[in-house]
């Protein structure tokens, strides 16, 4: 069995202490078009409870390659599954993989710093500081 390719890396970002992605690398990393991209969310709010929507759909705006602000959005992982679960074909099921895996790298890292916020023995000793001699 051949797995699916994985083309390039995504990104994942911490946004308001939660990690999250953008319309926008959603579109590239899926060969999907932004505006494709927006109207599918867009759907997904007005069909979803707005709990949902509110919490995982933020909109934005970004100045794109001509100087024109134009929307998007920054989209939380329970959004991003809901989004990309249709989706298909072998490139789309490598970037779905790629891009849980960059959630969970973001979520383990959060927990690192929440335990090491709980457990300050554990922070790595600082090195010492060197003075110059005179």
């Amino acid at each position: 069995m051949t797995q699916a390719p994985i083309l390039s890396v995504p990104s994942v970002s911490l946004i308001e202490g939660r990690p999250a992605t953008t319309s926008l690398d959603i579109a590239e990393h899926f060969d999907k078009r932004h505006d494709d991209v927006i109207k599918s969310i867009r759907n997904l709010s007005s069909n979803c409870p707005e709990n949902f929507t509110a919490r995982n759909f933020a909109v934005s705006e970004y100045t794109d390659s001509t100087g024109r602000i134009l929307p998007m959005f920054t989209v939380f992982f329970d959004g991003f599954i809901l989004l990309v679960m249709g989706y298909t074909g072998k490139k789309a099921l490598g970037m779905k993989l790629a891009y849980i895996d960059a959630f969970n790298a973001m979520r383990d890292e959060l927990e690192h710093r929440k335990e090491l916020l709980k457990n300050p023995d554990k922070l790595p000793a600082a090195s010492p500081s060197i003075t110059p001699s005179t």
